[in-house]
């Protein structure tokens, strides 16, 4: 029920200019840059959960930073040259982003909640599917819990983050950028493509893990180190936003 309503709240999302301004007191023009290229329902979801954490008196700059760009790595793209502090940090001809493709649309916001609601039993077998050129076919899995299947012939490059994980989603996702299910792929890999970017975007080194291990299951462990308390703190805000 929780990504349902969090899915009505985006459709009504609404970010007044006067908002945006408080971004200068704590974002760099870059870091900026990166805020306001995510989809409007996303800058909404950062801020409520900025807000959140203040409300708790929670003033850490970092974590009030990864807040605001935990979820960047949902846009799909990378830092124009001309502002990125750091362009070796970008793939290699990457340009100065993917392509609109790799952006999470309506479509495909509709279909991950109900996926994620319906939490369908995991199978090994091929999963064919209906697509606009014909039936596609997706292989039997034969990857591990918890990990995208790559493409054929295609070398991952993007870590596995460690959070909890939908096997159907999984077997939706490709890495290729070109591929109307590479926008599965952000969205199961948005953790890690949201620190690269951060990372590249200057931001501390504190804020990137942050923004890495937003979805990570965090152990009831009494020796928490400083940043699982700001991880912690991080995951109950946006855990009612």
């Amino acid at each position: 029920m929780y990504r349902i309503s969090q899915f009505f709240r985006a459709l009504v999302a609404w970010v007044p200019k006067q908002e945006l301004s408080l971004l200068s007191e704590y974002l760099t023009p870059v870091q900026a840059e990166l805020f306001q290229r995510m989809p409007r329902c996303d800058q909404r979801h950062g801020l409520d959960v900025f807000h959140a954490l203040r409300t708790k008196q929670h003033n850490d700059h970092d974590l009030l930073i990864a807040a605001l760009l935990h979820d960047v790595g949902k846009s799909g793209g990378f830092l124009s040259p001309s502002t990125s502090p750091r362009p070796e940090a970008r793939p290699e001809g990457s340009g100065r982003r993917l392509s609109k493709g790799g952006r999470l649309r309506l479509w495909h916001r509709v279909l991950i909640v109900l996926i994620e609601a319906l939490k369908p039993q995991p199978f090994d077998g091929p999963l064919v599917l209906w697509h606009c050129t014909g039936p596609l076919v997706l292989g039997p899995c034969t990857c591990r819990p918890g990990q995208v299947p790559k493409d054929p012939g295609r070398s991952s490059t993007v870590p596995r983050d460690k959070g909890l994980r939908t096997p159907l989603l999984d077997r939706l996702a490709s890495e290729e950028p070109s591929s109307w299910r590479y926008p599965f792929f952000v969205h199961q890999q948005h953790p890690e493509l949201g620190a690269e970017l951060a990372q590249a975007a200057g931001c501390s080194p504190t804020t990137v893990e942050l923004i890495r291990r937003h979805q990570e299951p965090l152990a009831d462990n009494p020796f928490r180190t400083h940043e699982d308390e700001l991880l912690a703190a991080l995951q109950e805000a946006e855990g009612v936003n």
